[in-house]
C-alpha cells in the first residue's frame, strides 16, 4: 500500500469517526430537546397562558435567567402583587395536579 492510499484510508476512517460522533451527539441534543418540548407541554395542557409565561420567567424555564416578581411585573404590565397571585395560584394547580404528583417535595 503506497503512502497516498494510506493517507486516503487514514483521512477517510477520520471523517466517518467524526461523522458518526457528531450524529450521536446530535440524537442525545434532539433527546434532550424532546424532554423540553415535553415539560412545556405538560405545562400549557395544566396552566392557562398567563400563568404559564409568569411560572416560566420567574424560573427561567425555556430561559438562562430567572427574574423577579418586579421584572415580570413591568414585562407582563401587571404589579408585583399580582405576580405573586398568579404565581401562587399556578404552583397550586401544579402542586395538585395528578400526575404531577412527583413534583411535590419541590413544591412544599
Amino acid at each position: 500500500m503506497s503512502n497516498e492510499q494510506w493517507a486516503s484510508q487514514h483521512e477517510l476512517a477520520i471523517n466517518s469517526y467524526k461523522l458518526t460522533k457528531e450524529s450521536r451527539s446530535s440524537n442525545k441534543d434532539k433527546g434532550r430537546l424532546s424532554a423540553k418540548e415535553r415539560r412545556k407541554d405538560m405545562l400549557g395542557r395544566i396552566l392557562t397562558p398567563h400563568e404559564k409565561r409568569v411560572i416560566s420567567l420567574r424560573f427561567g424555564i425555556g430561559t438562562d435567567n430567572t427574574l423577579t416578581l418586579e421584572e415580570v411585573g413591568k414585562s407582563m404590565g401587571l404589579t408585583r402583587e399580582r405576580i405573586r397571585q398568579i404565581e401562587q395560584k399556578a404552583l397550586n394547580k401544579l402542586r395538585d395536579h395528578p400526575s404531577l404528583k412527583f413534583l411535590k417535595d419541590y413544591l412544599d
